[in-house]
């Protein structure tokens, strides 16, 4: 606010109120205030703070007539972030634009699309991966909604703000039906600026879910941005209706208010804070926890393990401790700290909801269904799964009941089953497949696998040229072939050279084979392929578009480094002279 050159005490005003926006707890996954960094949306608030301090960055060097490098800087950091507050540049340029009036229009425009594009060359090695990657995760169009979205949007907290917003505006209509000058022409950048962020996010609301995205996502700016609103209409009112003395008294009143309020309103961040840097050794169930994952020990390469999706698992630090499982017991599991990651994921999530009495559900736009444990006996031999970890009474009342399920033992609240199906990470197609255009593929793959009972044959994307010689290389000759998995690479030894095999992993487009053997995207998500020798090394890969992205960062950056020494040796000889 200093930058976007707000009088006193509108800048001091504007601090205190977002402690409110801070310290609001109605949620706690949606990024920006405190019980969402703590949930681990740190990012979101870094996007925040470089927002803010590139907003003011971008006023300070335009009002200056000086080239944007610092914001440049800024917002590149906005959109190396979090991409959901970076959508929110477009507005901040329109207003830049259209209310920024130091130089001419013809300037500004010129200047906000250096910025512009030196930010977006700054983030290019990762932003335009991003984007290439959309085709291979999966998207999250959710719309939130339930009886508890007002509360969430606008809880007591942002009372007294929405109130201070709303009067201001009637005090504006007021002052201007009599014609008198109540905008400072310093905040006449500020408060269109407010008004596009509150209004832009009302539009995204609406927006989001049918490009992919979460429409309730937007409120942290909205919110943000309602606190500020109200800051600039108090330190307005003050500046414009009384003496500096009195304005200077009722800001050191309204400041203790500010800092008193939302500490009124927390009740969770302190002991959440407390949980949370106490560690996992300081838990109830940290013992539970080692002896499983001691029992559990192996490796990557090892078949993967699920688990139930259970609130009483919090007991161990989080309700998705077993996401951990990578680290506690070097195995793979079906579902990742990040939801969309892969192709895979619906059928992650699926697989979860078969075996819990609350599944988390998170993409609205696959099914959910309820526990049952019955389909596993096709699924786990499917999906490489060999081990099942259980809470509620009624799932393991059922899984008791199925015969291919042998129960191993019970570590406090959690019960380890293990499959009597044999299964592997690798294996041969024995029967034709179908084959599919690469044109919605996600929707077919994940049909098929719903009705997957082990008896569908596998759907294949390939090339029409491809699929004579995949059919040749289907047969029921007995095999042998095992991978060796890590985070760098999955290493396939076979004694079956010239068959198709299906690794069970999910595909990516950026993958190589040591032997130059073509890889193919098959049903649910997979990787297939022949290898033309027994030992065959697939490699994560790059991109022509991700080279050209990391050198076009390498130039701007070092383009902004000569322009800064440029400019800084310049002023150094004026200063002399």
């Amino acid at each position: 606010f200093r930058g976007l050159k707000a009088r006193f005490p509108i800048p001091i005003l504007a601090t205190v109120a977002s402690l409110s926006f801070l310290y609001n707890e109605s949620f706690s996954m949606w990024g920006g205030n405190s019980l969402s960094t703590l949930a681990g949306q740190f990012a979101h608030l870094y996007a925040f703070n470089f927002f803010l301090l590139a907003i003011g960055a971008l006023q300070f060097e335009l009002s200056r007539k000086r080239f944007p490098w610092i914001s440049s800087f800024l917002l590149g950091a906005v959109l190396l972030s979090h991409f959901y507050v970076a959508l929110y540049l477009p507005l901040v340029f329109l207003c830049f634009l259209f209310f920024e009036k130091t130089e001419s229009f013809q300037a500004r425009f010129k200047k906000l699309l250096l910025a512009g594009l030196s930010a977006l060359g700054l983030a290019a090695w990762f932003v335009i991966p991003m984007l290439h990657n959309a085709k291979w995760n999966t998207a999250f169009g959710l719309k939130w909604s339930g009886a508890k979205l007002f509360q969430e949007a606008f809880p007591l907290i942002f009372w007294p703000f929405a109130f201070l917003a709303g009067l201001f505006c009637l005090l504006f209509l007021a002052f201007a039906f009599l014609k008198r000058d109540f905008i400072e022409r310093e905040t006449q950048l500020i408060l269109p600026l407010l008004i596009f962020l509150i209004l832009g996010s009302v539009i995204y609301y609406f927006i989001f879910p049918p490009l992919g995205l979460v429409d309730i996502r937007i409120f942290p700016a909205l919110q943000m941005s309602l606190c500020f609103f109200a800051a600039l209409a108090v330190g307005l009112f003050l500046n414009r209706m009384l003496p500096q003395t009195w304005v200077l008294f009722l800001t050191v009143f309204l400041v203790l208010i500010g800092l008193w309020w939302p500490f009124r309103q927390i009740h969770n961040f302190s002991p959440w804070m407390k949980w949370n840097y106490s560690g996992w050794q300081s838990k109830e169930a940290y013992s539970d926890l080692k002896n499983l994952s001691r029992d559990l020990q192996g490796s990557l390469s090892d078949p993967r393990v699920i688990y139930e999706n259970s609130d009483l698992s919090n007991i161990a630090g989080s309700m998705r401790v077993f996401e951990m499982l990578p680290y506690f017991a070097n195995r793979s599991t079906m579902e990742s700290v990040y939801m969309q990651a892969t192709i895979l994921a619906p059928a992650a999530f699926y697989l979860q909801a078969l075996i819990s009495k609350t599944p988390s559900c998170p993409f609205p736009n696959y099914q959910c269904t309820g526990y049952n444990l019955s389909q596993l006996k096709f699924y786990m031999p499917l999906m490489g799964i060999s081990q099942l970890i259980l809470i509620s009474p009624e799932v393991r009342n059922q899984a008791g009941r199925l015969d291919f399920l042998d129960f191993k033992d019970q570590y406090g609240i959690w019960y380890l089953y293990d499959s009597k199906i044999p299964t592997a990470l690798v294996e041969v197609l024995r029967e034709a497949p179908r084959f599919i255009p690469e044109k919605n593929f996600k929707s077919e793959f994940y049909n098929w696998f719903l009705a997957y009972t082990g008896q569908e044959p596998f759907l294949v994307v390939a090339p029409e040229k491809d699929q004579p010689r995949i059919l040749q290389s289907v047969g029921h000759q007995e095999c042998h072939a095992n991978v060796t998995v890590d985070f760098r690479q999955i290493k396939l030894t076979t004694d079956c050279p010239g068959r198709f095999h299906i690794l069970k992993f999910a595909f990516h487009s950026t993958w190589k084979a040591s032997t130059g053997d073509s890889l193919y995207l098959m049903s649910p998500g997979f990787i297939g392929f022949i290898p033309s020798q027994s030992e065959v090394t697939l490699t994560w890969g790059r991109h022509w578009l991700w080279t050209l992205s990391d050198l076009f960062s390498w130039l701007v950056l070092l383009s902004l480094l000569v322009i800064w020494a440029k400019s800084w040796m310049r002023n150094r000889r004026e200063r002399k002279a």
